[in-house]
Order: C-alpha cells, then structure tokens, then sequence
C-alpha cells in the first residue's frame, strides 16, 4: 500500500485470504476484514461491481458472527457500500446506505452508555459519515441538509473530544460550512466560518506551516479576491 504498487497490494490480500478462509472459515472477522480490504482497493481500481461483491460479503459475514446487536464492522462495511454507489453516481442509494451505516454507529453509541462504556471509534465514524453525507447533499444542491449534517458533526466531536482531539474533523467541516456560504454569496458568513477554522487549524497543529491552514488561507484570499480586496488576497 505504502508503495502505491496496487496490483502487488491485492495480490497480497488475495493470499491472506486464502489463508484466513483455511484456517479459520468463511464465517471469521479477519476473512470478513480482508474481503473489505479487497474490495477497497477494487474501487479505487474502478472495479466497482466486484468490489461491491466483496463488502457485501464481509457486511454478511460479519451480520452473522455479530447476531446480538449493531456492530462497528457492520457499519463500516455499509459505508463501503455506500461509497461505491457513490462513485457510481447514484447518490440516493449512497445516501441510504450511509444512512444506515449512520444509524448502526449511533446504536452502537448508545448500546455502549448503557453498558457504561464508550465508543470513541463508533463516535468519530458518526461525525466522519455525518460529514460525507453533507458532502453529497452539497453536491445534489441540498444545502440546508448538508448544513445539518455538518453542524451535527461539529457538535458530537466537540461533546466527546478535547480541541486537540476534536480539531482536524472540526477544521475541514467548518470549512465546507465556510465554502456553502461562498455558494450562497454571503461573503461575510463564509469569512466567519473560514476564519475560525483557521484559527483552530493552528492550535490543532502548532504551527501556520500546514496543508490545512494553507487550504484555509487559499479560501480566505479567494473571499478577499471576490470583494475587491487585492492586497488582502495577496497577504
């Protein structure tokens, strides 16, 4: 993976595998986790409809080694799905997908508290899917969904996170927050959102020499270029 040598990358998956299925079953988490594993690196290949084949397999795997209750993996293996119909073009499917995957997380969330625990895994894939799906909504000209997805992300990662722990995901969505209003034409909102994601994108990293703060700096001066601003868009 690290190599970027994708054709090496499945070849190894495909052997562990063979290997997992010998030696523990067809019904076992780590024949189920690399069956995803393939089926992630399918998609990136394009190969949509085989890779739809392998997480719908790991999503029936691990229904079946988790029948008491919703589960992490179940979940994941949704969102895959819902990411596949995504690069398909069918949003309505992606978003229902991710709308169950969405509300497995929550369930989890909850089956967890009653148990005295917490997820922190099951909390950050909520914001991560809640952020996706405002994503989608943005791109099906939804904007009001896709602020209520973002705002409920922005609101469980600040709940359950210091801002350090909470900053990079809080950072990104404000953003998009920030380029909706550039959308909509108001400038002023999308300078608020985008002048707070850069202020927490630099206590988030320590420093003003970061990908994300230079990001956030390239939309702001895109505000300032937009209002005639010249020399503030060039600072």
């Amino acid at each position: 993976y690290k190599l970027n040598n994708v054709e090496m990358e499945l070849e190894k998956y495909s052997e562990a595998l063979t290997v997992y299925e010998h030696h523990f079953g067809r019904d076992h988490p780590h024949t189920a986790g690399t069956m995803k594993n393939i089926g992630m690196v399918l998609a990136e290949q394009g190969n949509l409809d085989e890779a739809m084949d392998k997480f719908t397999a790991a999503k029936k795997i691990y229904e079946e080694i988790n029948p008491d209750g919703p589960c992490c993996d179940v979940a994941s293996a949704l969102s895959c799905m819902a990411n596949v119909q995504s690069r398909r073009g069918d949003l309505d499917e992606a978003l229902r997908l991710y709308g169950e995957s969405l509300d497995m997380y929550k369930s989890v969330i909850r089956r967890t508290k009653e148990m005295g625990g917490s997820s922190r895994l099951a909390i950050q894939e909520v914001a991560s899917t809640l952020k996706i799906m405002g994503i989608i909504h943005t791109k099906r000209g939804e904007l009001g969904l896709s602020m209520a997805c973002f705002q409920e992300a922005i609101d469980i990662m600040r709940a359950n996170f210091n801002e350090k722990g909470s900053g990079s995901v809080v950072t990104s969505i404000l953003s998009r927050i920030g380029g909706i209003f550039y959308k909509m034409g108001k400038f002023d909102e999308a300078m608020s959102h985008y002048q707070e994601a850069y202020d927490l994108a630099i206590r988030t990293y320590d420093t003003t020499e970061h990908p994300e703060v230079a990001q956030v700096l390239h939309y702001i001066g895109g505000i300032h270029q937009k209002q005639g601003n010249l020399v503030e868009a060039m600072k």
